[in-house]
């Protein structure tokens, strides 16, 4: 393997196989009460791409067609928070521009559980340009998929047909172009999943509640989305320069009613003396 096994790689095959014993009733109580996953490292926040950096990606992409699948499923990804294999098995039927949102059905999520993510203006943009795709390679119907499969990168799917796309299966990836595409850019090692990463962080600087983020992207544990907290502060701090400009002249009021210095200079009364006696 390129990568090394992890505690995860691990807790990762052992769940696959513990739901093929638990469909075929052999996960037994006996089982389950001896069974305990590994302990995992959390892993640190991924990358953030900044404005700048997004367009620069854009405006790379653009200009050379092996890399626009990326380009806009990178848009899609910007735009909603999506984990790239959510966008990679998305059918037509789970796209509603209309209503402004799509659909990641539970089989498709990496925690099981559906949601309904909203469309960014961006996402949306990258969606359209991924459907007039989608059927100009010939995917009309609801279980088709937005991202057909190229038959002639599958030596076993291309010996049975003579058609050059599978409409029925999903893309394998677009991890190859999406790293010559970052290398053209000069961000190399930027992942696709750190876009991910990004769209929780341009929501905490928007102030956007972290019970909606969990929502919108799918987190399941409040400790994952916590990791964005910093960055709320910072956003109610920015927050805060832009309403104490808002209240530079109430400030101004305050300073000219300030006490003057015979009135400082006078010792504070204590309670039980002088006028404070009036107040017991």
């Amino acid at each position: 393997m390129k990568q090394p096994v992890t505690a995860r790689t691990v807790n990762y095959e052992l769940d696959l196989l513990r739901g093929l014993m638990k469909y075929t009733g052999c996960w037994t109580p006996e089982l389950m009460a001896g069974y305990e996953a590994l302990p995992e490292v959390k892993s640190q926040a991924g990358k953030f791409a900044s404005e700048q950096q997004l367009s620069q990606i854009i405006t790379t992409a653009s200009s050379n067609r092996a890399w626009q699948v990326a380009m806009y499923c990178a848009a899609v990804a910007i735009g909603t928070g999506c984990r790239g294999g959510e966008i990679r098995t998305l059918q037509l039927r789970d796209i509603n521009l209309a209503e402004g949102h799509i659909e990641i059905r539970p089989e498709k999520a990496k925690n099981r559980t559906g949601r309904y993510p909203r469309l960014m203006a961006v996402a949306e943009w990258g969606l359209r340009n991924l459907l007039e795709r989608a059927h100009s390679l010939g995917a009309t119907e609801p279980e088709h998929y937005l991202l057909p499969l190229s038959v002639r990168k599958s030596r076993i799917i291309a010996k049975t047909t003579a058609q050059k796309w599978d409409v029925t299966r999903p893309m394998a990836t677009w991890v190859k172009s999406w790293r010559k595409l970052m290398e053209e850019c000069g961000m190399a090692g930027f992942r696709f999943h750190d876009l991910r990463h990004t769209f929780r962080t341009f929501g905490a600087h928007a102030g956007v509640p972290l019970e909606v983020m969990m929502e919108q992207v799918g987190h399941m544990d409040r400790e994952t989305s916590l990791e964005y907290v910093h960055i709320q502060t910072d956003a109610l701090k920015h927050a805060q320069r832009l309403i104490e400009g808002q209240q530079a002249n109430l400030m101004k009021a305050v300073r000219q009613s300030a006490p003057t210095d015979e009135t400082e200079s006078k010792p504070p009364q204590t309670c039980g003396s002088g006028n404070w006696a009036g107040l017991s």
